[in-house]
């Protein structure tokens, strides 16, 4: 299995794992004991669920809250533009606060190898579970 992300809060420690066949595995542990087999709860997502934001949702982490509400603007490239992913406008929100973000992440203007927004200066990767003309947006938390 491939670790996907660990992350961490006061007393409690979530390790999401990806197996072959592309389900997630949540492993919560206690205060940092992160030794295979010592988790206190465990859960597996398939499918359509098999993402890093469903993953924290499930088991209370603050990371998850943050959601796109809105999709403003989506703009795919077919010539004449310099972009060469489709990118847009999202509003997100995190249950208090709203704000609007652009996408980036687009290879011809940064290094970076995934579609990011950063809120409250943290960055979350916008992952596309739909297809190219019906997006469906979601985002999850980045690991810096």
């Amino acid at each position: 299995m491939k670790t996907i992300g660990k992350y961490n809060s006061t007393d409690k420690t979530l390790i999401i794992r990806e197996d072959s066949k592309g389900n997630y595995i949540g492993e919560l542990y206690l205060r940092g004991n992160t030794k295979q087999g010592e988790w206190i709860s465990r859960a597996k997502f398939e499918g359509k669920d098999a993402t890093t934001y469903r993953v924290m949702e499930y088991f209370n982490f603050k990371e998850a809250t943050v959601r796109i509400k809105r999709i403003l603007d989506w703009t795919i490239p077919y010539f004449g533009n310099r972009h060469i992913i489709p990118y847009g406008t999202l509003l997100v929100t995190d249950g208090t606060e709203e704000k609007v973000c652009k996408t980036k992440g687009d290879l011809e203007y940064d290094d970076s190898d995934y579609q990011y927004i950063t809120f409250q200066r943290k960055r979350y990767r916008v992952v596309n579970k739909g297809h190219l003309h019906s997006p469906a947006l979601t985002l999850e938390p980045v690991n810096c």
